[in-house]
């Protein structure tokens, strides 16, 4: 059986007008995201996100943690609850943030540094998808992540190590956030 894993990532090399743009709209070479987890019934689940499709973003079609750009005169954290708020409609009141998971560069944007929090809240809340931001979002069950396995990817043109689950591929940035977050002993559970 042959499996065909597909992504909406641009061909080849972003124009460089349009990095421009993108980091002018953020107001820094800064983004946050906010890795959540909740526990139910002695089982672990994660939010991911999707991105949806779209010429500008060089992410267009990932899965994700929610995050985005870090407005002038905001920290890091409060970025990453705000966005986690305007995408998924998760409130920062039920969200505790546990620590920080360190800095990423990306490959897409050069400079662009992504502040990664972890954090949890007490359910798997009922999340409000911001259509115009994600075309999907879900709690995933550690237990259905797998790999990490090397896919080739149609955006690079290469193989590259992702993990996949039900609904889709981890693979880039959010795949090395996602190594650190399965290394911490929180998560080292029998089948995760």
């Amino acid at each position: 059986m042959k499996t065909i894993f597909k992504t909406s990532l641009l061909k080849g090399k972003w124009p460089a007008t349009e990095i421009e743009k993108t980091i002018s709209s953020l107001g820094s070479l800064r983004a946050a995201i906010n890795v959540i987890y909740t526990t139910v019934s002695k089982r672990t689940y994660i939010l991911l996100v999707k991105r949806r499709n779209s010429h500008w973003d060089p992410w267009s079609g990932d899965v994700g943690f929610p995050g985005g750009g870090v407005k002038r005169g905001e920290s890091p954290l409060v970025a990453a609850l705000r966005e986690t708020f305007e995408e998924t409609g998760i409130p920062p009141k039920h969200v505790v943030v546990l620590g920080s998971l360190g800095v990423e560069r990306t490959q897409a944007l050069p400079g662009l540094e992504v502040y990664a929090y972890l954090s949890k809240v007490p359910v798997r809340l009922q999340l409000r998808i911001s259509w115009s931001e994600l075309s999907d979002a879900w709690w995933v069950p550690l237990s259905l992540i797998r790999g990490p396995y090397r896919l080739f990817h149609p955006g690079k043109g290469r193989v590259v190590e992702a993990y996949v689950f039900p609904d889709g591929i981890v693979w880039g940035m959010s795949k090395r956030i996602l190594d650190r977050v399965l290394k911490l002993s929180l998560f080292k559970m029998p089948g995760r």
